[in-house]
Protein backbone atom coordinates (compact mmCIF):
# COMPACT_ATOMS: atom_id res chain seq x y z
CA UNK A 1 0.00 0.00 0.00
CA UNK A 2 1.55 3.46 -0.92
CA UNK A 3 1.40 6.14 2.19
CA UNK A 4 1.71 9.82 1.15
CA UNK A 5 4.92 11.14 1.42
CA UNK A 6 6.82 14.38 1.49
CA UNK A 7 8.78 14.65 -1.77
CA UNK A 8 8.05 17.89 -2.74
CA UNK A 9 9.78 20.65 -1.90
CA UNK A 10 8.28 23.09 0.31
CA UNK A 11 7.30 26.65 -0.89
CA UNK A 12 6.31 29.66 0.83
CA UNK A 13 2.65 29.14 2.45
CA UNK A 14 1.98 32.21 4.65
CA UNK A 15 -1.30 32.72 7.24
CA UNK A 16 -1.66 35.89 8.49
CA UNK A 17 -2.20 36.61 12.38
CA UNK A 18 -6.07 37.57 11.40
CA UNK A 19 -6.43 33.72 9.94
CA UNK A 20 -4.82 32.38 13.01
CA UNK A 21 -7.40 33.90 15.02
CA UNK A 22 -10.33 32.90 13.13
CA UNK A 23 -9.18 28.99 12.64
CA UNK A 24 -8.72 29.10 16.71
CA UNK A 25 -12.64 30.97 16.98
CA UNK A 26 -13.52 27.68 14.02
CA UNK A 27 -12.00 25.20 16.37
CA UNK A 28 -13.20 25.95 19.83
CA UNK A 29 -17.01 25.63 18.37
CA UNK A 30 -16.29 22.24 18.08
CA UNK A 31 -15.47 21.78 21.42
CA UNK A 32 -18.45 21.29 22.80
CA UNK A 33 -20.47 18.23 21.38
CA UNK A 34 -23.11 18.62 19.25
CA UNK A 35 -25.26 15.70 17.30
CA UNK A 36 -26.31 15.25 13.82
CA UNK A 37 -29.17 12.92 12.42
CA UNK A 38 -28.34 11.10 9.34
CA UNK A 39 -30.82 9.10 7.19
CA UNK A 40 -30.64 5.71 5.10
CA UNK A 41 -33.69 3.83 2.73
CA UNK A 42 -34.22 0.97 4.75
CA UNK A 43 -32.68 1.57 8.10
CA UNK A 44 -33.39 3.61 11.31
CA UNK A 45 -31.95 7.03 11.58
CA UNK A 46 -28.52 7.72 13.07
CA UNK A 47 -27.99 10.13 15.50
CA UNK A 48 -24.20 10.46 15.78
CA UNK A 49 -22.31 13.10 17.94
CA UNK A 50 -19.48 15.57 15.94
CA UNK A 51 -16.63 16.30 17.70
CA UNK A 52 -13.32 18.15 16.95
CA UNK A 53 -11.06 15.22 17.59
CA UNK A 54 -7.43 15.36 19.21
CA UNK A 55 -4.14 12.67 19.47
CA UNK A 56 -6.19 10.92 22.00
CA UNK A 57 -7.79 10.11 19.38
CA UNK A 58 -5.20 9.01 16.66
CA UNK A 59 -5.36 5.10 17.38
CA UNK A 60 -9.05 5.06 16.29
CA UNK A 61 -8.50 6.82 13.43
CA UNK A 62 -6.18 4.81 12.17
CA UNK A 63 -8.19 2.11 12.66
CA UNK A 64 -10.80 3.50 11.10
CA UNK A 65 -8.70 4.16 7.86
CA UNK A 66 -7.75 0.73 8.11
CA UNK A 67 -11.02 -0.67 7.93
CA UNK A 68 -12.37 1.27 5.63
CA UNK A 69 -9.20 0.13 2.75
CA UNK A 70 -9.54 -3.20 4.03
CA UNK A 71 -13.06 -3.15 2.23
CA UNK A 72 -11.80 -1.17 -1.08
CA UNK A 73 -10.99 -3.70 -3.93
CA UNK A 74 -8.88 -2.14 -6.25
CA UNK A 75 -6.34 -0.04 -4.11
CA UNK A 76 -5.28 2.70 -6.56
CA UNK A 77 -8.30 4.60 -5.63
CA UNK A 78 -7.07 5.39 -2.42
CA UNK A 79 -3.43 6.23 -0.90
CA UNK A 80 -3.17 5.85 2.68
CA UNK A 81 -2.72 8.92 5.11
CA UNK A 82 0.29 8.23 7.01
CA UNK A 83 -0.21 7.94 11.19
CA UNK A 84 2.59 10.91 11.09
CA UNK A 85 0.75 13.30 8.67
CA UNK A 86 -2.74 12.29 10.60
CA UNK A 87 -1.23 13.40 13.85
CA UNK A 88 0.43 16.47 12.29
CA UNK A 89 -3.14 17.76 11.20
CA UNK A 90 -4.90 16.85 15.15
CA UNK A 91 -2.22 19.55 16.32
CA UNK A 92 -2.72 22.68 13.09
CA UNK A 93 -6.17 21.17 11.27
CA UNK A 94 -9.19 21.29 11.31
CA UNK A 95 -10.00 17.40 12.20
CA UNK A 96 -13.83 16.19 13.24
CA UNK A 97 -15.28 12.96 14.13
CA UNK A 98 -18.50 11.49 14.07
CA UNK A 99 -19.18 9.15 16.65
CA UNK A 100 -22.22 5.99 17.53
CA UNK A 101 -21.53 6.95 21.40
CA UNK A 102 -17.99 6.41 22.04
CA UNK A 103 -17.66 4.51 18.96
CA UNK A 104 -15.78 6.67 15.65
CA UNK A 105 -17.63 6.04 12.37
CA UNK A 106 -16.23 9.01 10.90
CA UNK A 107 -13.54 11.18 10.06
CA UNK A 108 -12.34 14.23 8.04
CA UNK A 109 -9.33 16.46 7.96
CA UNK A 110 -9.44 20.36 6.55
CA UNK A 111 -6.06 21.86 5.87
CA UNK A 112 -5.95 25.05 7.25
CA UNK A 113 -4.03 28.30 6.21
CA UNK A 114 -0.57 27.15 6.87
CA UNK A 115 2.62 25.96 5.50
CA UNK A 116 2.93 21.98 4.12
CA UNK A 117 3.08 20.52 1.12
CA UNK A 118 0.10 18.50 1.81
CA UNK A 119 -1.50 21.71 0.19
CA UNK A 120 -2.92 21.03 -3.16
CA UNK A 121 -2.76 24.04 -4.32
CA UNK A 122 1.21 23.61 -4.34
CA UNK A 123 0.61 21.51 -7.63
CA UNK A 124 -1.38 24.15 -9.51
CA UNK A 125 0.10 27.24 -11.29
CA UNK A 126 -1.69 28.96 -9.08
CA UNK A 127 0.53 33.15 -8.17
CA UNK A 128 1.83 32.68 -4.64
CA UNK A 129 -0.49 35.51 -3.07
CA UNK A 130 -3.47 33.13 -4.51
CA UNK A 131 -1.95 29.78 -3.38
CA UNK A 132 -2.13 30.51 0.47
CA UNK A 133 -5.83 31.51 0.28
CA UNK A 134 -6.73 27.91 -1.08
CA UNK A 135 -7.36 25.25 1.46
CA UNK A 136 -7.08 21.35 0.97
CA UNK A 137 -10.20 18.85 1.72
CA UNK A 138 -7.72 16.54 2.92
CA UNK A 139 -9.50 13.23 3.68
CA UNK A 140 -12.43 11.40 4.24
CA UNK A 141 -13.13 8.11 6.08
CA UNK A 142 -16.78 6.65 6.76
CA UNK A 143 -16.87 3.72 8.53
CA UNK A 144 -18.56 0.92 5.79
CA UNK A 145 -21.11 -0.09 8.47
CA UNK A 146 -22.38 3.23 8.67
CA UNK A 147 -22.22 4.37 4.39
CA UNK A 148 -24.65 5.16 2.84
CA UNK A 149 -25.98 7.77 5.37
CA UNK A 150 -24.67 10.74 3.89
CA UNK A 151 -22.19 11.53 6.28
CA UNK A 152 -19.33 12.11 3.75
CA UNK A 153 -21.83 14.39 2.09
CA UNK A 154 -22.31 16.19 5.14
CA UNK A 155 -18.53 16.51 6.06
CA UNK A 156 -17.65 18.36 2.39
CA UNK A 157 -20.81 20.80 3.52
CA UNK A 158 -19.46 21.54 6.57
CA UNK A 159 -16.21 22.06 5.54
CA UNK A 160 -17.41 24.63 3.40
CA UNK A 161 -18.59 26.61 5.61
CA UNK A 162 -15.35 26.27 7.61
CA UNK A 163 -13.22 27.05 5.10
CA UNK A 164 -15.07 29.99 4.46
CA UNK A 165 -15.07 31.25 8.02
CA UNK A 166 -10.38 30.83 8.52
CA UNK A 167 -10.33 33.09 5.18
CA UNK A 168 -10.20 30.42 2.81
CA UNK A 169 -10.67 31.50 -1.23
CA UNK A 170 -11.08 28.06 -2.72
CA UNK A 171 -11.30 24.36 -1.66
CA UNK A 172 -9.28 21.76 -3.03
CA UNK A 173 -9.50 18.09 -3.26
CA UNK A 174 -8.21 15.26 -5.37
CA UNK A 175 -9.22 11.56 -6.37
CA UNK A 176 -8.23 8.81 -8.21
CA UNK A 177 -9.59 8.92 -11.69
CA UNK A 178 -11.10 5.70 -11.30
CA UNK A 179 -12.90 6.54 -8.16
CA UNK A 180 -16.50 7.47 -9.66
CA UNK A 181 -18.39 7.68 -6.73
CA UNK A 182 -15.99 10.02 -5.15
CA UNK A 183 -15.83 12.37 -8.58
CA UNK A 184 -19.65 12.35 -8.19
CA UNK A 185 -19.82 13.16 -4.67
CA UNK A 186 -17.08 16.51 -5.43
CA UNK A 187 -19.12 17.37 -8.38
CA UNK A 188 -22.42 17.37 -6.34
CA UNK A 189 -21.26 19.76 -4.41
CA UNK A 190 -19.86 22.59 -6.78
CA UNK A 191 -15.90 20.75 -7.04
CA UNK A 192 -14.94 21.24 -10.59
CA UNK A 193 -11.46 19.18 -12.30
CA UNK A 194 -8.70 21.78 -12.75
CA UNK A 195 -6.36 19.53 -13.53
CA UNK A 196 -4.91 16.07 -13.66
CA UNK A 197 -1.74 14.84 -11.82
CA UNK A 198 0.44 12.50 -11.08
CA UNK A 199 0.68 12.16 -7.26
CA UNK A 200 1.56 10.85 -3.73
CA UNK A 201 4.49 9.14 -5.87
CA UNK A 202 3.40 8.88 -9.19
CA UNK A 203 -0.66 7.97 -8.87
CA UNK A 204 -2.76 10.16 -11.21
CA UNK A 205 -5.20 11.91 -9.79
CA UNK A 206 -7.96 14.16 -10.52
CA UNK A 207 -7.84 17.73 -8.80
CA UNK A 208 -10.85 19.87 -8.48
CA UNK A 209 -11.35 23.00 -6.79
CA UNK A 210 -14.30 25.32 -5.64
CA UNK A 211 -15.18 28.55 -4.80
CA UNK A 212 -15.82 29.75 -1.41
CA UNK A 213 -14.71 33.58 -0.60
CA UNK A 214 -14.57 36.28 -3.09
CA UNK A 215 -11.55 35.63 -5.23
CA UNK A 216 -12.73 33.79 -8.19
CA UNK A 217 -10.83 30.48 -8.87
CA UNK A 218 -8.56 29.85 -11.69
CA UNK A 219 -10.12 26.84 -14.09
CA UNK A 220 -13.91 27.59 -12.94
Amino acid sequence: MQIRNRYRERTTFVIEDEGRVLLKKTLDGYDAYKTHTFSRASSPDLSLIIKKCSLDDLDDIMDLQDKVIAQIPDKFRYIDTSREDVAESLIHDICIGAYLDIKLVGFTILLSLRDTDRHLAHHLDYEDDYKRYCTTNDGTWVDPEYQGYGLQFWFSKEKDIIAKKIGARALLACTSPVNFACQRSLTKNGYRVVAEKPLYGGYQRLIFSKKVGEASVPGI
